[in-house]
């Protein structure tokens, strides 16, 4: 029978192995977020240019939203 500090001793020298698995999942979350955030992202430059936003402003915002700065964007309905 060991003391506690034996077994303090014995945990720290000899630790048991981990499952990776949560870390595992947590990459797989992590990179399936990221795929869906590139689709609205491509999404939004798609329909902005539908939308027929001047290249100037798209380029704007996409550089607002990379340094984390929120960028108003009101566009005018054609015609007005």
């Amino acid at each position: 029978m060991l003391s506690t500090q034996g077994r303090l001793l014995r945990t720290i020298m000899f630790p048991r192995a981990h499952d990776l698995q949560f870390i595992k999942q947590a990459f797989y979350f992590i990179a399936f977020m990221f795929v869906i955030a590139t689709m609205f992202y491509i999404w939004d430059v798609v329909a902005m240019v539908r939308l027929g936003v001047p290249a100037t402003t798209i380029v704007l915002k996409v550089r607002a939203a990379r340094s984390g700065r929120h960028a108003t964007l009101l566009v005018a309905a054609p015609g007005e």
